[in-house]
């Protein structure tokens, strides 16, 4: 994500007064983010106190990660979730011959369980394939019917996975999670990595080293260590990536107002919101 320039912000009067009575703001965080989350940066000291009433930001897109020096439901987890299934049945291509392989010897690790992370496990066990999840906290009455089976250890995702798929936000913990050093367990089943999540997990000097020395066998990003991706990056052509333009996450606008009007409701009748942000968590 690129990082935050926060305008300052020149407002009227009529709009300091909307501001100043709102309780519930719901907005695009790129725009509205440096207004409501970094106000010591986006408007004088004295007007600050027109913020003071508001209760509840509302973001319409996922990650909050720009924001943290101070995530909503999955309308992300459907279409996020779709990217992996087809990275399952493209990296294949047409084949000379009948392959016979079923879904259920397929395993796919999914780093990361949260809602993105469910969404996206729940499809592809639907589809027949075995699930494997990477969730760093995880307790022993734990059950998700995302996954056949959730660890906190990820190297046992990383040597059992033919399929790896990233879902983790970027914190200071997941930042370069993946290294030379630990993707080496990749290297018995050279798994097809798929990048949904957020482009620092790994770097991109990493993924091509991987490609190249049979780690793995191919890589499909939506994600990027560097966004926009430089002209000059290799992957741009690497014979085993498949790139698409961060276009996994769409949101669709309808989804976001029902979603919205659901927790809206909870919020009148004072019961808690869902999809609150874990400020210390970083997601």
């Amino acid at each position: 994500m690129p990082p935050v320039n926060a305008p300052k912000w020149d407002l009227t009067l009529e709009q300091q007064c909307i501001i100043e009575q709102a309780k519930v703001v719901v907005m695009d965080q790129h725009s509205g983010g440096p207004l409501f989350l970094q106000p010591e940066e986006s408007l004088p000291k004295d007007k600050r106190e027109i913020l003071s009433n508001i209760e509840w930001v509302q973001s319409t897109l996922a990650g909050v990660e720009q924001y943290l020096n101070r995530l909503p439901h999955g309308n992300h987890a459907r279409s996020k979730g779709e990217l992996p299934q087809f990275t399952l049945t493209r990296t294949g291509g047409f084949q000379g011959q009948t392959i016979g392989k079923s879904a259920r010897t397929v395993t796919v690790g999914i780093l990361g369980l949260g809602d993105i992370g469910q969404g996206v496990g729940n499809m592809l066990r639907a589809a027949g394939y075995k699930v494997l999840g990477f969730k760093r906290r995880v307790t022993p009455e734990m059950t998700l019917d995302c996954a056949d089976r959730v660890t906190p250890d990820l190297d046992e995702v990383l040597s059992q996975s033919d399929y790896l798929v990233n879902v983790l936000p970027n914190t200071t913990s997941t930042r370069y999670l993946l290294n030379e050093d630990n993707l080496d367990l990749c290297r018995g089943r050279k798994p097809v990595f798929t990048n949904i999540g957020r482009g620092d997990v790994v770097s991109e000097k990493t993924i091509i080293n991987a490609l190249d020395n049979g780690v793995w066998s191919r890589a499909v990003l939506d994600v990027f260590e560097k966004e926009p991706l430089p002209k000059e990056s290799a992957l741009w052509k690497h014979p085993s990536v498949l790139l698409t333009p961060h276009v996994s996450g769409y949101v669709f606008v309808e989804d976001v107002a029902s979603m919205f009007v659901d927790n809206f409701n909870r919020y009148l009748n004072g019961e808690p919101v869902l999809y609150k942000v874990d400020w210390a968590a970083g997601y």
